[in-house]
């Protein structure tokens, strides 16, 4: 299991990610601080999983879930597998169907770590690579 650092109220950019990065064993490539090329490059004909840290940008400082920031953070997930779509590359982000299912369904809590994990784990476990 993978365990991604906590990220503090100054944001993803104030996170420590050199213990995530050091200890990666994961089944896929982990691409961080790259460019799209590179990602391409590397990934020819196979899919890129475009992690993003969701969570953080959708909860406040109390923790309560901001469905207008979660639209965002669902667009700005869109917009980088557009990207990728581009220049040829196939992106799986899970936060792109992720928000629309939480959008259409009040059964499914969006801030259910546990639920999510194992939901995105098959997407996970099959890319050869994570963004």
């Amino acid at each position: 299991m993978i365990t991604f650092p906590e990220i503090g109220p100054d944001g993803p950019d104030a996170a420590d990610w050199s213990d995530l990065i050091a200890n990666w064993s994961g089944p896929a490539s982990l691409f961080v601080d790259v460019s799209v090329d590179e990602v391409v490059e590397h990934c020819a004909a196979s899919a890129a999983y475009l992690a993003t840290p969701y969570t953080r940008l959708v909860t406040d400082r109390d923790g309560n879930w901001d469905p207008v920031a979660s639209d965002e953070a669902g667009q700005l997930a869109a917009r980088w597998c557009a990207v990728f779509a581009a220049r040829g590359q196939t992106v799986i982000s899970p936060i792109v169907q992720a928000v629309e299912m939480v959008n259409q369904s009040s059964r499914l809590d969006p801030l259910d770590a546990d639920f999510w994990m194992h939901w995105c784990a098959p997407m996970l476990r099959d890319c050869q690579a994570v963004i």
